[in-house]
């Protein structure tokens, strides 16, 4: 019985041991690597992957090693030039030296205003003017690292410095007091909405700083001057130009006839201008160059008649039409324009500077009010 027994019991399964990573393995494949929390697996360093080797062990390491991915990316290391070539070692003492010559060489450039070209010649001509120095002979600083090194280096920098002078209170030196009190400073914002909200940044501010001043724009201020000063006159001189460039920007036929009437009167044709409301430089230009052509663009207008010329000029030029020379109102307001204009022309080029300062502003709105009151007067 007991023998039948033992015969009828199944046999029972062997279980296959999995493999696990070794990492004597590393000395011969250099490109191999474990996989932190997964011994069963492993990763290539070339392919950037890792592979299960829970199975064959060395034998799929092996065959990850016969891969055509693998074989392309040994061959590109072959191929490549190592970094390592490119990076100064860790020991090299001069290195941080260099850095500090090429960072003091570029801030030269910088403070003296002259270009990358003549700083690059400077650091090239360094190791000749100092044979002996080993510092000299290691720098190397052209136009993308110079640039590289103001706008990633110097720039960041020297703002970090304003910020702290900034921050820090200044104390009067006086005898009578010891006072602090922290200086001025510009906070630019636009007033935005935000889906059906909107936003006021200067409101915002002063609920937290009730000592907040407000500043507008001071080119957009004297633009605006000339603007609404320029609504008291008889005459809409920004429809008389842009009706009287789109009169001839729509026909090459019609420019034809304005520029024999300039060669006829000694004129050098000159073509209009348009001007564009939101652009606050284009009035000045448009004008001047509408009272500089004048004499041809009267003649022109006149020549075509009550019928052909636009109503709205025609009531500027129809005093003149027995063509007796009679001085126009348009006339006169053009010459006046050309001059007051460009007073307010100038001071918004001016303020429009990229090196303008706070401290400049004073003199140049102070000039314009004196230039504005000598016109009117």
């Amino acid at each position: 019985m007991e023998k039948e027994t033992e015969s009828e019991a199944p046999p029972s399964s062997i279980k296959k041991r999995r493999c696990g990573y070794k990492k004597d393995w590393e000395n011969e494949y250099l490109w191999l690597k474990g996989v932190e929390g997964d011994t069963e697996r492993a990763f290539c360093d070339l392919c950037k992957t890792s592979f299960s080797i829970g199975h064959g062990g060395e034998y799929d390491v092996k065959r990850h090693r016969l891969t055509e991915t693998h074989k392309k990316r040994v061959q590109q290391k072959e191929t490549s030039k190592s970094m390592d070539a490119f990076l100064q070692p860790k020991n090299d003492f001069l290195a941080d030296k260099v850095t500090a010559a090429e960072v003091t060489s570029v801030y030269h450039t910088v403070q003296h205003a002259t270009s990358y070209q003549a700083g690059d010649c400077g650091t090239k001509l360094a190791p000749t003017i100092y044979p002996d120095s080993d510092i000299a002979k290691r720098m190397a600083c052209g136009r993308t690292k110079a640039e590289a090194i103001v706008t990633d280096v110097l720039a960041p920098a020297s703002v970090e410095d304003c910020l702290k002078v900034l921050r820090r209170p200044l104390n009067e030196q006086r005898e009578a007091t010891t006072k602090a009190h922290t200086p001025f400073f510009s906070v630019a914002s636009d007033a935005s909405n935000h889906g059906t909200t909107k936003l006021f940044p200067l409101s915002k501010l002063k609920e937290n700083n009730n000592c907040i001043l407000k500043a507008n724009c001071v080119a957009h201020i004297v633009h605006n001057s000339a603007k609404h000063a320029g609504d008291q006159l008889n005459i809409d001189i920004e429809n008389v130009v842009n009706k009287t460039f789109s009169h001839f920007s729509s026909s090459a036929k019609r420019i034809e006839e304005l520029k024999s009437i300039h060669t006829f009167v000694e004129i050098e044709y000159q073509s209009l201008l348009r001007h564009v409301p939101t652009r606050w430089l284009s009035l000045w230009p448009a004008v001047k160059r509408l009272h500089d052509s004048w004499a041809p663009i009267k003649t022109y207008f006149l020549s075509l008649g009550e019928d052909q010329c636009p109503k709205s000029l025609w009531q500027l030029f129809k005093d003149d039409q027995d063509g007796e020379g009679n001085p126009l109102d348009l006339q006169v307001y053009l010459s006046f324009l050309s001059n007051a204009l460009k007073i307010f022309h100038d001071t918004v080029l001016v303020l429009e500077r990229e090196d303008g300062t706070v401290c400049e502003l004073y003199d140049m709105m102070f000039t314009l009010k004196n230039q504005a009151t000598a016109t009117t007067e």
